[in-house]
């Protein structure tokens, strides 16, 4: 009987891939036809990279790892209709064998998007939650170096959010205004089965002028009822960005202040300038800084600089080289140095 019925489905799936009767060679073309149309309407793209990293840190050692892969699939069904997914490998053992770390396979992005027009764009699903320069866009084939920024290392605000996302874009003769607004499920912002009932809203506004720079502001509120106290934490950030010679010399800053209910406070930010002195060539020298209230380790203050030389050997390959040092106030935890060696290729 179960072969019967293995027999009957494979028939039925025979027949449904190829056709039947005297009109298979037109159903035939009539499918070829539209696979056609659909890949014409997939845009398959990604990035992979791999990484040495090494630091001072007692007990820990050097270390091979492919960080990242990533496959993104751009599906458009007309002007007005798209979808986006996004899938991540993802693994970055420090110590053991590919065997003891099988990393993980993660939707890192997938949303519908519905373009009423060029300026004015909706969104629904799991998208880069919008917040400041970094976050948006925070991966490292796309970042000019390897080490994060603390307050992207602690992630105070989910580098992705789950709900829904509203992006205008308004030119003016001054410039281009952009923003965000986004509706999320609170405390479990990046998780798909939010279902504590809580919500998240967020948003972004920024301008830039051209060829100078940009100025931004970001407001982020999260609510958690998971438990019977009620509470809720909330960010706002002021970032900007100065072309000071155009496509030769460029500062940023980003700074981000958060409260929490169990007053594990930050104030945090960075301030980076970046030398292009060849068009394949540049320096990145980034200082972080940060101050704690609450922290669980005790830290009253961590400061980091990192120094990156990058290169460009292919519009699609780049080649990172870092250095980084770390300190910390009011804690037993040592400070360290690290350094790596990164390359990263899209397509």
């Amino acid at each position: 009987m179960k072969l019967r019925k293995i027999a009957v489905l494979a028939s039925a799936l025979i027949l449904a891939l190829n056709g039947y009767g005297q009109d298979q060679e037109e159903d035939t073309e009539l499918r070829l036809t539209r696979l056609e149309a659909l890949a014409g309407r997939i845009k398959l793209g990604g990035w992979l990279d791999f990484a040495y990293a090494d630091n001072d840190i007692k007990g820990q050692q050097d270390f091979f790892n492919v960080q990242h892969v990533y496959l993104n699939f751009d599906i458009s069904i007309n002007q007005h209709w798209l979808a986006f997914v996004e899938i991540e490998y993802e693994n970055l053992p420090e110590t053991g064998t590919s065997e003891e770390d099988d990393g993980r396979i993660i939707l890192d992005r997938g949303y519908i998007e519905y373009r009423y027009h060029a300026g004015a764009r909706f969104q629904m699903g799991k998208f880069s939650t919008p917040a400041g320069i970094w976050k948006p866009e925070h991966w490292a084939v796309t970042t000019d170096a390897t080490l994060e920024p603390i307050m992207e290392q602690l992630e105070f605000i989910p580098d992705k959010s789950v709900g829904l996302q509203f992006l205008g874009t308004r030119e003016t003769p001054s410039g281009s205004l952009e923003y965000a607004v986004i509706f999320t499920n609170g405390a479990e912002a990046s998780n798909t089965r939010g279902r504590n009932g809580a919500d998240g809203l967020g948003g972004d506004v920024s301008f830039r002028f051209p060829k100078r720079g940009m100025l931004g502001f970001s407001y982020h509120r999260l609510e958690d009822d998971r438990d019977e106290l009620e509470t809720s934490e909330y960010g706002w950030m002021l970032y900007g960005e100065l072309n000071i010679v155009p496509q030769k010399l460029m500062a940023r800053s980003e700074f981000l202040s958060y409260e929490k209910p169990d007053n594990a406070n930050a104030r945090t930010g960075y301030v980076k300038l970046k030398w292009s002195f060849h068009e394949r060539l540049y320096a990145n020298i980034r200082f972080d800084y940060a101050a704690f209230e609450g922290h669980e380790e005790g830290v009253d203050r961590q400061q980091t600089e990192a120094l990156t030389l990058g290169y460009w050997p292919h519009p699609r390959v780049r080649i990172k080289a870092e250095m980084a040092r770390t300190h910390y106030d009011g804690s037993t935890l040592d400070d360290f140095r690290e350094w790596s060696a990164w390359i990263g290729l899209t397509f």
